[in-house]
C-alpha cells in the first residue's frame, strides 16, 4: 500500500491536504475499530474479575490466599487485593486444574458463547506475564510505545490517562494485554523514574540466575518462565528500592542512575563503600578457624563460657599486637567485640530468655535463632533479629500458620536492614523454607510498616554507618554494585 504524506494534496482532487480530507476519514475508521477492541477488552476484564471473585472459586481462592498472604482472611487494602486477583487470574495454577490457569478455565467454560474476537483476546491474555518496560515514545495524547527490558519486543499501549505521568525512559512494571493491534494494562502499572533502571535490572538478573540454579541443569528456563513463576517479585524489588530512595529522591528531578565504579571518586561514597567492605572483612574473621581456639572459629568458640574467654584473650592480644597480617588496616577490635556480642556485660540472650505471648511466637523465634546463624548472621545481628521479632509480635500479635514464613520474612528484613547479603532474596528464602514468596513479601511489608523500619535502623542495626543524610541513596548505589 502506498503511504501518503499527511501534508500532500489529497488524491481525490479536492485541493485539500490529505490529512484534512480522505486521510481524516481513514484515521476515524482506524480509531473506531481500535475503540471497539478496547470496549470489548474492558468488558472482558470485568467478567474475568467477577469470575475470579465468584463463589465457584471460593475454596480454590481461599487456598490461593493462604499461599499468597499466609492467611485465609488477611487484612488487605485495594492495592493488595488487586495484586492478588491479578496473580490469581494469570499466574496461579490450581491443583484441580493441573497446569491450567483461571483464564484458560474461563475460556473453556464459555467458548461456545464467546464471539471470535473475545476468544482470540483471551487466548492471548492467558500467556501474558508481568514484566519491566521502558517508555520509548509518547504518541500525541493517544498512548505510548514501550519496550520490554527483559525480553525482546516493542509494544504500542493505548492508555491516554497515563501520558501526563510518564516521560521518555520512564519505567513501568505491569502486565500488558494484547488488544487488536495494540496493548493495554490489566490492573494498571507501577510507574518508576528512569534512574531506577540500572539497580532494578541488576536485582532482576541476580534473581533470574538464582531461579535457573533452582531449576537445575538441563531444565528449560528463559525469562518467560521466570516471569510466570516469579514475576510478582518485581513489585517487591521496586518496594525495596523505593524505600532506599524515599527521602533522597524526594523533590529532585533527573536524579542520575549511578554506576558505583564510575562514581567511586565521590569522597562520601568512597567512605561508605570502605565502611561496608570493612564490615564484611570483620564478618569473615568471625568465621575464620584460629589455632589459638583449637581450630574453631570465634563464632563457634563463643558457644560456651570457656570458648568465650579464649576469644576475649585473642582479641586482647590483637589490641596490643595487631593482627600480624599484612593488611592495609588492622581489624577494629571494638567492632569484632560488638559483632560477637562481647560488648554487652549481660551477654546476648537466647530466644528462650525472651517473654513470648504465644507458643507459636516462641517457635518462630527458635527457628529464627537457628537459621540466622546458619546464614552467617553475627551473634549481635541474631540478637537484634530476635529483638525485632519480639517487638513486632508484641505489637501486632500475628496469628501463625507457618512458622517458616515468618522466619523467612524476618531474615529478609534483617538482611535488607544492613545490606548484609543481596543473595538472601525473598525467592531464595521462600524456596529454603518451602513457603510462598508472596507470603514472605506480604509479611515483610507488615513488619516494615508496623515497626517503621529504616535502613540501618538504630534500634536493630549492629552497624553504625556514617553520612546519615546520604544513607538511602548510598544504599541504592551499593545494591547497584551487585554482580550480574
Amino acid at each position: 500500500m502506498t503511504r501518503i504524506a499527511p501534508k500532500a494534496p489529497c488524491l481525490c482532487g479536492s485541493g485539500k491536504k490529505y490529512k484534512a480530507c480522505c486521510g481524516a476519514r481513514v484515521d476515524n475508521l482506524v480509531d473506531l475499530e481500535a475503540k471497539r477492541w478496547q470496549v470489548l477488552a474492558g468488558e472482558l476484564q470485568r467478567r474475568l474479575i467477577d469470575y475470579a471473585e465468584s463463589p465457584v472459586w471460593e475454596s480454590v481462592r481461599q487456598q490461593a490466599m493462604v499461599d499468597f498472604f499466609d492467611e485465609e482472611n488477611p487484612e488487605t487494602d485495594d492495592y493488595l487485593w488487586d495484586s492478588f486477583i491479578d496473580w490469581f487470574l494469570f499466574d496461579y495454577r490450581p491443583m484441580e486444574k493441573g497446569s491450567q490457569g483461571l483464564i484458560s478455565s474461563f475460556l473453556a467454560e464459555n467458548k461456545s458463547t464467546l464471539d471470535p474476537r473475545s476468544a482470540s483476546l483471551l487466548e492471548g491474555w492467558a500467556e501474558a506475564v508481568i514484566s519491566l518496560f521502558e517508555v520509548v515514545e509518547l504518541d500525541g495524547g493517544r498512548g505510548l510505545t514501550v519496550k520490554d527490558l527483559l525480553r525482546s519486543g516493542k509494544y504500542e499501549v493505548t492508555e491516554p490517562g497515563i501520558l501526563s505521568r510518564v516521560e521518555k525512559k520512564s519505567l513501568l512494571v505491569t502486565r500488558l494485554l494484547p488488544v487488536g493491534n495494540c496493548h493495554r494494562f490489566f490492573m494498571g502499572a507501577t510507574i518508576l523514574p528512569p534512574f531506577f533502571k540500572n539497580p532494578l535490572l541488576r536485582m532482576v538478573r541476580n534473581d533470574y540466575h538464582e531461579f535457573l540454579e533452582l531449576l537445575g541443569p538441563g531444565t528449560k528456563g528463559g525469562y518467560n518462565r521466570y516471569l510466570r513463576e516469579w514475576g510478582f517479585e518485581l513489585e517487591a524489588m521496586v518496594d525495596f528500592l523505593a524505600e532506599q530512595l524515599s527521602e533522597t529522591a524526594k523533590g529532585k528531578e533527573n536524579v542520575p542512575a549511578f554506576n558505583l565504579q564510575g562514581d567511586a571518586q565521590i569522597p562520601e561514597l568512597q567512605v561508605f563503600v570502605n565502611e561496608m567492605m570493612a564490615n564484611e572483612a570483620h564478618r569473615q574473621w568471625i568465621d575464620l578457624p584460629l589455632a589459638e581456639l583449637g581450630g574453631l572459629s570465634p563464632r563457634e568458640a563463643m558457644r560456651n563460657s570457656e570458648g568465650s574467654q579464649k576469644v576475649e584473650r585473642v582479641l586482647r592480644r590483637m589490641t596490643i599486637h595487631g593482627t600480624g597480617k599484612e593488611v592495609e588496616a588492622r581489624y577494629d577490635v571494638k567492632r569484632l567485640k560488638k559483632m560477637l556480642g562481647l560488648t554487652r556485660p549481660e551477654g546476648l540472650p537466647s530466644f528462650a530468655q525472651f517473654s513470648w505471648l504465644e507458643p507459636s511466637h516462641r517457635r518462630v523465634a527458635e527457628l529464627l535463632d537457628a537459621e540466622m546463624a546458619r546464614h552467617r548472621f553475627t551473634p549481635e545481628q541474631i540478637y537484634s533479629g530476635l529483638q525485632m521479632w519480639h517487638d513486632f509480635a508484641e505489637r501486632e500479635k500475628p496469628r501463625i500458620n507457618k512458622p517458616g514464613v515468618w522466619a523467612a520474612s524476618m531474615i529478609y528484613a534483617m538482611a535488607r536492614l544492613e545490606l548484609f547479603d543481596y543473595q538472601l532474596t525473598q525467592q531464595y528464602l521462600a524456596g529454603y523454607f518451602q513457603v510462598s514468596a508472596g507470603s514472605v513479601s506480604h509479611n515483610y511489608n507488615r513488619i516494615c510498616a508496623a515497626l517503621e523500619l529504616k535502613p540501618f535502623d538504630s534500634r536493630y542495626s549492629s552497624l553504625e554507618i556514617p553520612l546519615d543524610g546520604m544513607k538511602d541513596l548510598l544504599s541504592l548505589l551499593l545494591q547497584a554494585k551487585s554482580p550480574q
